[in-house]
């Protein structure tokens, strides 16, 4: 996989797994202390109406990067394969 490729396959991968932990660990449970409920809904869809319009630009570059490094050897190791059946099930 050219670098440039890797760089943007491990960056969206980052973002979308560590924006995820970043809205269980930190934000939900944030606005679950510091807001009552009428204010905390509101909250959390705009956080995450903005977050999931990147997380599926993020689905999409590790599609197209994985998709190239799959096609670009014949014979992929098999944990290569394991992670794209994984991205899968995750997308």
């Amino acid at each position: 996989m050219p670098p440039i490729a890797l760089f943007l396959h491990l960056a969206a991968a980052i973002v979308w797994l560590g924006g995820m932990v970043c809205m269980v660990w930190a934000v939900r449970p944030a606005a679950q202390a510091h807001l009552q409920p009428a204010a905390r809904l509101p909250l959390m869809v705009a956080a995450l109406r903005r977050f999931f319009l990147l997380v599926w630009l993020c689905i999409a570059v590790l599609w197209a990067t994985g998709g190239h490094a799959l096609a670009a050897h014949a014979s992929a190791p098999a944990a290569w394969r394991a992670m794209a059946g994984i991205g899968l099930v995750m997308s």
